[in-house]
Parts: C-alpha cells; structure tokens; sequence
C-alpha cells in the first residue's frame, strides 16, 4: 500500500458514514494501547478527508502497476 493506491474497507468491515473506497494519501502512525500501528490518510468516496488503520482496508488498483485486483473488487465472496 502507498500513495496514490485505490483501496476499499475490506468485506469482513463495516462502513462508516459512507466511506468504502478511497485513495490513500499519506501514512502516518497511531500510538494506541497496543503499540505503535500504522494509519493511512484517505480521500473517500464521500468527498471527505480521514485516517483508517492500514489492516481495516485493501488495495484494489495498484497506481505504480496500474492494475485491478478484481478479486479484491468481487463483491461475491
């Protein structure tokens, strides 16, 4: 995952406020109870700005290969 990459909430997360594919735009870190975890800052679908934990979301078009995963993008499990 890395700048520019097209990801979505994965299949076994909920949505929230409508948000379910984005771009990343940044990595940042998020100090919790359980450590240090990466966050990635993402321009959602929705039009608006915010962090999501890196293992909430996954890669469905790859900007330096330019492909589709379209597994990923299945919406049958």
């Amino acid at each position: 995952m890395k700048a520019g990459d097209l990801v979505r909430m994965k299949k076994n997360e909920e949505p929230r406020n409508g948000r379910e594919v984005g771009t990343i735009l940044r990595w940042d870190d998020y100090e919790g109870s359980l450590g240090i975890e990466p966050m990635i800052e993402v321009l959602w679908n929705t039009g608006k700005v915010g962090f999501i934990l890196s293992e909430r979301v996954e890669v469905i078009l790859d900007n330096a290969k330019n492909e589709i995963d379209f597994m990923a993008m299945s919406l049958v499990d």
